[in-house]
């Protein structure tokens, strides 16, 4: 389970640095914070999808995240990307459940 978490963390911070130099020219710098992580282990045999989107004012995108774990905590898929055209934060959210399964 570490080295999944390790893994999550280094996305991440991958995804964070890659935004910011995308739009450094135009938004101030950002804030960084560590992300704290809590998971519950899922019933043997089944899978468990974690998402999250972040919705930025001004900008009509969001950014998507998303983990895919077995009944044992490992990763089995993950994935994060940005989908422009919505700024509306219940419609990110459908849409990034939707991708996930």
């Amino acid at each position: 389970m570490r080295v999944a978490m390790e893994l999550i963390d280094s996305a991440q911070v991958y995804l964070e640095e890659f935004q910011n130099s995308k739009c450094a020219s135009k938004t101030p710098s950002l804030t960084l914070r560590t992300p704290s992580f809590s998971w519950w282990i899922c019933p043997s045999n089944r899978l468990k999808l974690n998402t999250d989107v972040a919705v930025r004012s001004g900008v009509l995108g969001f950014g998507y995240g998303g983990v895919t774990r077995d009944s044992l905590g490992s990763v089995l898929a993950c994935r994060s990307f940005f989908l422009s055209g919505y700024d509306d934060i219940e419609s990110c959210e459908l849409l990034t459940l939707k991708e996930g399964i």
